[in-house]
């Protein structure tokens, strides 16, 4: 049986004063965002279709996704004092990213067997055996 521990504290105030603090900057973050993407008028939204679907929005998603966990991150560390200078900024992305390292390299293998099975076309070859294969054994589907 597997069994996870993991330390845990109290909640302190100063960072129950950093987690109120992200709370704000996070209803401003939204707010601002669904003032460009709400009304039909947009500046968020696709210019000839008014619509979000092909929005320059959608297609910022990912940008929108870090600047707001960036800035999450840098306002708590800010309030709470862990961090003081861009060095520690710095510092703890490179943290993150170090546990980030065997995952992109599975990613990376998965990518590249993913595009050689559509390039070969080896997809499309399996159906055509398994479904002769299938026919051969009287197997052709619901009667």
């Amino acid at each position: 049986e597997l069994t996870l521990e993991m330390d845990s504290h109290a909640v302190t105030d100063i960072e129950r004063k950093g987690l109120r603090t992200v709370g704000i900057y996070t209803l401003i973050f939204s707010g601002l965002l669904a003032a460009t993407i709400v009304p039909e008028n947009g500046i968020l939204r696709h210019p000839d279709t008014g619509l979000v679907a092909g929005s320059p929005f959608l297609k910022s998603i990912v940008a929108f996704i870090f600047i707001y966990f960036s800035l999450a991150g840098i306002i708590y560390g800010k309030v709470v004092k862990t961090i003081t200078s861009s060095n520690d900024v710095v510092h703890a992305m490179n943290h993150a990213m170090t546990t980030m390292g065997a995952y992109i390299v599975l990613v990376f293998f998965a990518a590249q067997f993913v595009a050689f099975f559509k390039w070969t076309n080896l997809g499309a070859v399996l159906a055509v055996v398994g479904a002769t294969g299938l026919e051969s054994l009287g197997l052709t589907g619901p009667e």
